[in-house]
């Protein structure tokens, strides 16, 4: 072994990395801390350098977050994106293990992400414990977040959209309040409610709903799942910005259907597409069309009544366009 090699064999592979970014043009890649890859887009930089520095780095240390996200970005800048997507899908892997999903969810988890981020296609609905976990890390943040943060006002618009089809005001309404999060919509719709149920996924969000002292029932669990063996029926069932984390709404439309009394009503929003029945986004949920949702309804036996448009909420600052949906059964 020629002197020095052994010495060199046991550098860091992380300060190797960085030595060799700094070589070839990145500068910023020799201070202390992450690397942001928008330094990558330098062009000044040897990317084919850079991206020889990252292959060994991950070489070396093949869950490296640096490299995953450098050597991806590196790729695309290059238009060799699809060169990049078994690193993106390595870091959505990683960022399903740090929520906390189950090992046999994590791969389901970073297709599903990787699938929001290139719009290739799209799923039927997002892995039950992947939604799970992110509303159970969410949970102690949400109400604040959707309120003060993203003006999300969708529980408000849908209960004027139902108070607009009832005869009069009335306080005796059995209502089943589905993916019910932390309850607030449970909150605005109670004082129509002589029962109010709740359904949601995650148990860190019940616990919140639960504190409200608003529901006669909370049960946690897959939405479809639960309506298929549920034995109670109601006047009216609510989904507040639910089934933007479900594609494919038959089987949602059917289950409540099933849950509802005849003439009562399913009041619900969904982000607005246009094109195919549904799209998943890059923001990670879905967006439907009206066409789609009428089908759906007509299928449950529900008449639709005239389709309402409004803003949802704001992300990164811009408006997200929906429909206000009230249906009823026949």
């Amino acid at each position: 072994m020629p002197q020095g090699q052994s010495h060199l064999s046991h550098r860091n592979p992380g300060d190797v990395w960085r030595q060799a970014l700094v070589r070839a043009g990145y500068t910023q890649a020799g201070r202390p801390g992450p690397l942001h890859v928008s330094q990558l887009a330098n062009p000044a930089g040897d990317r084919r350098a850079a991206e020889h520095a990252f292959r060994a780095l991950l070489a070396a240390c093949p869950d490296d977050r640096d490299g995953l996200e450098g050597l991806a970005f590196l790729l695309q800048l290059e238009g060799r994106g699809d060169e990049a997507l078994p690193y993106r899908r390595r870091l959505f892997s990683q960022h399903a293990q740090r929520l906390g999903v189950a090992p046999d969810a994590q791969a389901a988890t970073a297709d599903y992400l990787l699938s929001a981020e290139t719009g290739d296609q799209s799923p039927a609905a997002a892995p039950v414990d992947y939604v799970r976990c992110l509303f159970d890390r969410y949970a102690d943040d949400f109400d604040g977040h959707l309120r003060d943060k993203l003006n999300y006002r969708v529980p408000e618009l849908l209960f004027d959209k139902l108070a607009a089809q009832l005869p009069d005001k009335t306080s005796s309404l059995d209502i089943l309040d589905i993916g019910c999060g932390t309850g607030l919509a449970g909150e605005v719709f109670k004082p129509f409610a002589g029962r109010l149920d709740g359904i949601d996924l995650s148990p860190e969000m019940l616990a919140r709903a639960r504190r409200r002292g608003i529901y006669d029932r909370l049960e946690a669990g897959e939405i479809v799942a639960l309506l298929s063996g549920w034995a109670v029926r109601y006047n009216t069932v609510i989904a507040a910005d639910v089934l933007g984390y479900l594609g494919e709404l038959q089987p949602v439309f059917d289950g409540v259907s099933k849950v509802l009394y005849q003439y009562g009503f399913f009041v619900f929003s969904v982000e607005q597409g246009d094109g195919a029945d549904y799209r998943l986004r890059a923001s990670g949920r879905y967006q439907h069309t009206a066409g789609y949702l009428r089908r759906c309804a007509q299928n449950a036996g529900f008449e639709v009544l005239p389709l309402g448009e409004a803003v949802l909420r704001e992300q990164h600052g811009q408006p997200v366009a929906g429909h206000l949906v009230v249906m009823r059964r026949n």
